[in-house]
């Protein structure tokens, strides 16, 4: 990680996650690298990571957050009792910056080490193209939220050679990000055993490398990577047995999550699982309840109750015990690599071939084909999409219904550049702001650097604009 303080003897980096030895003479054996890959999924339950949907949902038109919990660093738009341009120390903002670069740094580990430790073969490149994977994946966390990073590739010895990192332009980190990707997927399996569900694949690195292009906006470059997932000879699909059984307590690393952040019934007496944090902080608003059609079956399985007031998330409580906690918070679905699939298409101008992948999303949603969506009858006014401008919104309406409350709204609404939908919201919501009716600034694309980070290095570091 790269932040200590100046005053602190001891670095906050890890650079001895698991042993008081040399890091660069204790990793040799395959055993020595199972460990050190462990540890590499165990950052994901780190505060600022594993708490996704304080970013890509609580920002949104889709949740808010209760009293009171904005002043704790929450980045809410929604609750607003604390801006983000007024909370640059918040806590949570540290922590994903902070614990990002603790999986970055276990990550290089490996990747710098793996290839002379004369292991199994098959065991070395799986490892590596896990390692690869993850340093793309927190990098990519990162950069959305920042923007521009400090992109480190080595293992971070000592305090001071954090010092000699600045911030490098996105565009950088990006290049890095695709190409660990493009890494993975040539290094990792596939499909695992049984033993072994829930460790990223290459189709999983498939999807994610999807979502990084879609980012960019590079939707011609995604188009052949996102086929490729779905024709990948693997164990991956959209599950045929309803909406609901995605989040079953009973079906982790289920066909449909290509990566997710895993639990088990134990998370419920543990209140940093990802579904603790739910019930305190994350609830339905009345305007996703209202998106939803009638007869849509993912409404009721994702909201309880009724929105601003007793409504609550359902899609994460145990189906068994009732409560929330011990089902898997998805980071990337087979859903998500149609629809994003089919937006490629679209915005190729192929609005034909585009239908029938959202269509399949539609169809599982609604039980039945009745409300798939077609381009020849426009009587048919609940179905018909006129071009590929109608499709386009269509599309991000079905991310929407499809991905509730699982963090990607926010970084949909940027990349899409639709900032006029949430400030139609606090408009139609009344949300006040000393007086005034918020408007999210096109700045609040990229979430303040914590000024803990600023004040670390001040000659390197710099606030991102606006704040």
């Amino acid at each position: 990680m790269l932040i200590a303080c100046a005053s602190c003897k001891k670095s906050i980096l890890e650079l001895y996650p698991l042993t008081s030895g040399n890091v660069k003479d204790f990793y040799k054996s395959a055993t020595d690298f199972q460990y050190a890959v462990t540890a590499l999924y165990g950052t994901l339950r780190a505060e600022g990571i594993v708490n996704e949907f304080e970013f890509g949902d609580l920002p949104t038109d889709d949740t808010y957050t209760a009293v009171g919990r904005s002043i704790q660093g929450d980045p809410d738009y929604d609750n607003l009792t604390v801006l983000p341009s007024t909370s640059a120390a918040t806590t949570i903002l540290a922590n994903r910056w902070n614990n990002c670069y603790v999986g970055i740094n276990r990550a290089n580990l490996i990747i710098n080490q793996i290839d002379a430790a004369g292991i199994d073969a098959a065991l070395q490149k799986q490892y590596k193209g896990e390692a690869k994977f993850f340093r793309a994946f927190f990098y990519f966390t990162l950069v959305k939220t920042f923007g521009d990073v400090p992109l480190i590739t080595q293992v971070i010895e000592t305090v001071s050679q954090s010092y000699d990192y600045g911030r490098e332009s996105k565009t950088k980190v990006y290049a890095l990000i695709e190409q660990d990707l493009k890494d993975a997927i040539d290094l990792l399996p596939a499909t695992y055993t049984i033993a072994n569900l829930g460790r990223v694949s290459s189709v999983s690195a498939k999807g994610m490398l999807g979502r990084l292009l879609l980012f960019q906006n590079k939707f011609a470059e995604a188009v052949p990577i996102l086929k490729s997932a779905i024709d990948a000879p693997s164990t991956y699909g959209l599950l045929t047995t309803g909406y609901a059984s995605i989040f079953a307590n009973n079906n982790g690393g289920n066909k449909e999550i290509l990566f997710a952040f895993q639990y088990s019934p134990a998370v419920l007496q543990q209140q940093s699982g990802i579904t603790n944090i739910f019930s305190q902080t994350n609830f339905p608003t009345q305007d996703i309840y209202n998106a939803f059609e009638t007869g849509d079956l993912r409404r009721d399985i994702s909201i309880q109750g009724s929105p601003g007031t007793t409504g609550i998330v359902k899609k994460f409580i145990d189906n068994v015990t009732g409560q929330l906690g011990g089902v898997d918070f998805p980071v990337l679905r087979f859903a998500d690599i149609i629809l994003m699939y089919a937006e490629c298409l679209n915005e190729a101008g192929d609005v034909t071939g585009a239908l029938p992948y959202i269509n399949q999303i539609r169809a599982r949603a609604f039980g039945n084909t009745t409300r798939n969506y077609q381009n020849t009858n426009p009587a048919a006014a609940n179905t018909y999409v006129s071009g590929q401008i109608d499709l386009r919104s269509k599309i991000l309406l079905e991310r929407r219904l499809e991905f509730c409350f699982e963090g990607l709204r926010f970084w949909d609404l940027v990349r899409t550049n639709r900032f006029d939908i949430l400030n139609a919201y606090f408009a139609a919501s009344k949300i006040m702001v000393n007086g005034k009716n918020l408007q999210i600034m096109d700045y609040q694309k990229l979430f303040p650097i914590p000024q803990s980070i600023l004040d670390v290095n001040p000659a390197k570091y710099t606030q991102n604009t606006g704040y």
